[in-house]
């Protein structure tokens, strides 16, 4: 390309960027703007807006759902608490009941081995006497 092409190129891009937006370098609310610009940045603000407010939504619903968790989870935690504890309790009434049962067991196993000695005895006896007489 020779200088005066460059030249000549140059000076037809400045001058269809002068004349796409004067006033791309000013936002001063008197100077007057390019209709398509602003038609396009108030539908660019809009959007953005939009978005914003969705993604804010979407926090907020997100954030009633784990308050919603908590509250259950609290809940459920109360309850098997509670049925822990009535756990605790029924296991301590068995226990102090096979306390009990094995105690009463123990002096009826007792019991019997008394009687069956005193049984042996007597059978001892009565073969005694049988054989004398």
């Amino acid at each position: 390309m020779s200088e005066e092409e460059v030249e000549k190129w140059t000076r037809e891009v400045r001058n269809k960027e002068i004349q796409m937006s004067p006033s791309c370098s000013s936002f001063e609310v008197l100077d007057p703007h390019d209709p398509v610009i602003s038609r396009l940045a108030t539908q660019l603000f809009k959007r953005t807006n939009d978005y914003l407010q969705g993604e804010m939504s979407a926090g907020q619903d997100h954030y009633n759902l784990l308050e919603e968790i908590n509250r259950l989870t609290i809940t459920k935690y109360a309850d098997l608490k509670n049925l822990a504890v009535n756990l605790n309790k029924t296991l301590m009434e068995y226990n102090e009941m096979c306390k009990y049962c094995s105690h009463n067991m123990s002096i009826q196993f007792k019991l019997l081995t008394n009687i069956r000695e005193s049984c042996r005895g007597i059978i001892k006896l009565l073969k005694q006497y049988y054989v004398k007489s």
